[in-house]
């Protein structure tokens, strides 16, 4: 996608080599990772707000990228990540919220970018 991208944040880039685009979905809750088990989008990244990344083990064979606010290195979600070969940030500092429906991209530098 091209046009105008601004950073929304930046954390640890624990995994993957190039750069990856997609839709995110926010996380916060089980019940919210569910509807995707249905319905998951072929540009699926995950920006994740738990802990808990076991509930998404069964997605990672489908997401593109994932951007927690939690964790770090060596949680469960960032070495499934590295397993995968997804783009994965972890700890990030998000300024702003809302980016759930956004057009985002993870960079290797660890930051995340917005279309707008």
């Amino acid at each position: 996608m091209s046009g105008n991208w601004t950073t929304a944040g930046s954390g640890d880039f624990v995994s993957g080599t190039e750069p990856v685009e997609g839709t995110v979905v926010e996380i916060s809750t089980t019940e919210d990772v569910l509807p995707l088990f249905d319905d998951c989008p072929s540009d699926l990244i995950v920006l994740l707000h738990t802990s808990g990344g076991t509930i998404l083990s069964p997605l990672f064979s489908d997401i593109k990228g994932v951007i927690s606010t939690v964790g770090g290195k060596g949680s469960h979600v960032a070495i499934l990540s590295r397993e995968f070969g997804i783009p994965c940030v972890m700890g990030t500092e998000l300024s702003g919220e809302g980016l759930h429906g956004r057009h985002v991209r993870i960079e290797t530098d660890g930051s995340v970018q917005v279309a707008g």
